[in-house]
């Protein structure tokens, strides 16, 4: 069993609860598995969006350079300077920008992809709401377990490729690992939000 970071879980967790309450319910499956289906990538991060709240404009773009952007992402978000303040709109012109892998996008199985759409939402959530965490990895994953997407990350954390082949299985299938806390790590925090 891993170490739980017991300190640093209650920490940040109590931030987030008092900007961001504990109302918060799982999210619907049915509604982001049929845009996944759909492959409507674009239309899963506007569906997300409204779930978290977020009414300021997003940029999605879609990537295939492997070289570009930080080595092994699958989503991530820049340009946070053009995040406006949590409840204004911003001027339309301005957005920050998210970023998806297309080879993630083929690859990673449902959770694995909704939980990394949504920590990086979290990321711009934080920025918006100008919050001393925003650049803090574990407080980004523990907003998202906040806002209902637990259940995501606790499923999709360790996945492995949905086009592996089986034909080299004698191999080994390559498993990844996605996130910042550890399973033990999350279910206490689930434990906390639901106290």
């Amino acid at each position: 069993m891993a170490d739980i970071r017991v300190d640093l879980i209650r920490k940040h967790l109590g931030k987030l609860i008092s900007a961001f309450g504990k109302r918060h319910r799982p999210i619907p499956v049915v509604e982001l598995f049929e845009l996944y289906n759909q492959r409507d990538f674009r239309g899963m991060v506007g569906q997300m969006k409204r779930q978290m709240r977020i009414d300021f404009p997003i940029r999605v773009c879609y990537v295939n350079d492997p070289k570009f952007g930080p080595d092994g992402g699958v989503a991530w978000v820049d340009s946070l300077e053009q995040v406006p303040a949590f409840g204004s709109r911003g001027d339309g012109k301005h957005m920050p920008n998210m970023y998806l892998r297309r080879s993630a996008l083929i690859e990673m199985p449902f959770p694995s992809l909704v939980f990394a759409m949504s920590h990086e939402l979290s990321h711009l959530l934080l920025t918006s709401f100008r919050s001393d965490l925003y650049d803090n990895e574990e407080a980004t994953d523990l907003l998202s377990i906040l806002l209902g997407y637990g259940v995501y990350y606790a499923a999709g954390r360790i996945y492995s490729p949905k086009n592996f082949n089986d034909m080299f299985a004698f191999l080994g299938k390559p498993t990844y690992t996605s996130g910042y806390l550890s399973h033990e790590e999350i279910f206490f925090a689930e434990a906390i939000i639901r106290s």
